[in-house]
């Protein structure tokens, strides 16, 4: 199960921005919508794929998926451009956008590669970036025309998609006792390490491992954090913890046979388990260390009553850490 850790963040960028250009670039992270006043744009670009007086540059950079690569499958991200509040409605911003990668080097503005078609649009739109290459970083630019300088309009950019998040995997039921394996993939990888955190931590061997072992005593949700470039981001598992014994809470010991015992399905795992059952009235009418021999509603010998009777079970063992299991039983004609 995948689920991305989204940050909703609103930025206004104003004309401090002067000078921008794709040395400087602002960070985009999965999920997060930037807003910037297009009377904010600054810098020049004239690049491949289009030419634009004014300009913005972000960055972003993909997960690892060298240990996991169909697990990010297909490999590209998409970004969302939302051109609204113009301070002349009857205007029609036309905004360039396009996906480059920094040829390598110390000046990143030196060479730009193309990535992406790149796109032209006065209104709403949503454009992919074609195949993208694992723990890179690549940058976006919007553009606008020379004649649309001032026509102040908001101009909305989200990005999404599987080389933006990490991966855990997967969600597994097991019972109480029991552990199980969890995996997490794409961090980035940073001086030859992905850094994971996993939370809740209580019931992991290693929460800051890639692969650490959960031993939940109840159904519990996993939390793992990590980094893809500069941006926070999260996903989570759920691991199912079933009771290690299953209680049946009807039985007719009217001797033809059928359903004649009560039945506590698994108890024969545990030999050392301390069962008692008692009456509405607080009296012990059966007691038993293991469950060798099942009940067959009397009590020393004698058939007690139809009606509701009461369960503690006990499982008293070194495996699996257990509450007091507590219940009812009814005896039926």
């Amino acid at each position: 199960m995948r689920c991305v850790f989204i940050y909703i963040l609103f930025i206004v960028w104003s004309s401090a921005m002067s000078g921008q250009d794709c040395s400087s670039p602002i960070t985009a992270c999965s999920g997060v919508t930037e807003i910037i006043d297009s009377t904010s744009f600054s810098g020049g670009f004239n690049g491949p794929c289009f030419t634009a007086v004014q300009s913005i540059f972000y960055e972003f950079t993909t997960n690892n998926s060298a240990d996991n690569p169909t697990g990010f499958l297909p490999y590209e991200i998409e970004a969302d451009i939302f051109i609204e509040s113009c301070i002349d409605e009857g205007l029609n911003l036309a905004v360039n956008a396009g996906i480059f990668q920094p040829t390598s080097g110390t000046d990143p503005c030196a060479g730009l590669t193309v990535i992406s078609a790149c796109v032209s649009n006065s209104n709403s739109f949503i454009f992919s970036s074609g195949a993208l290459e694992p723990n890179t970083t690549y940058i976006l630019v919007l553009g606008i025309d020379p004649t649309s300088i001032d026509f102040g309009c908001n101009i909305e950019l989200t990005l999404t998609g599987a080389p933006l998040e990490i991966n855990a995997c997967c969600d597994d039921s097991i019972s109480l006792g029991l552990s199980s394996e969890l995996e997490v993939y794409g961090a980035t990888v940073t001086f030859g390490q992905q850094n994971y955190v996993w939370s809740p931590q209580s019931t992991l061997d290693d929460f800051q491992s890639q692969f650490p072992i959960a031993t939940p005593s109840s159904t519990t949700v996993y939390e793992a954090v990590a980094q893809v470039g500069d941006c926070p981001v999260s996903d989570v598992i759920t691991v199912t913890v079933e009771q290690a014994i299953t209680v049946l809470n009807t039985f007719s010991p009217n001797g033809d046979s059928y359903n004649d015992f009560w039945k506590i399905l698994r108890i024969e795992g545990f030999e050392r388990a301390l069962i008692n059952v008692y009456s509405r009235w607080g009296q012990v009418v059966y007691k038993s260390i293991g469950y060798s021999v099942p009940w067959d509603g009397t009590n020393e010998g004698k058939k007690l009553a139809a009606g509701t009777y009461y369960y503690v079970i006990e499982l008293n063992s070194l495996e699996v850490t257990s509450e007091p299991i507590v219940g009812f039983v009814v005896i039926l004609n």
